[in-house]
């Protein structure tokens, strides 16, 4: 198995998403722990899918 910069977005974007839904049943009582947790998901996620996306589309001629 090839380790690529691809593979390990994508598990830092799992790691991220998996954090956020362990810590949502929190959420609920402290606001201050949602804007949190959506800052990270935010910022993990958002990212990632942008540069697989140009990544993913690029076709070599």
């Amino acid at each position: 198995m090839k380790l690529t910069t691809l593979g390990i977005i994508l598990a830092l974007k799992n790691l991220g998403t998996w954090l956020a839904t362990m810590s949502f049943t929190n959420v609920r009582d402290d606001p201050g722990l949602f804007l949190w947790l959506f800052l990270i998901y935010v910022l993990i996620n958002v990212p990632s899918d942008l540069f697989i996306m140009n990544h993913a589309t690029k076709t070599k001629d």
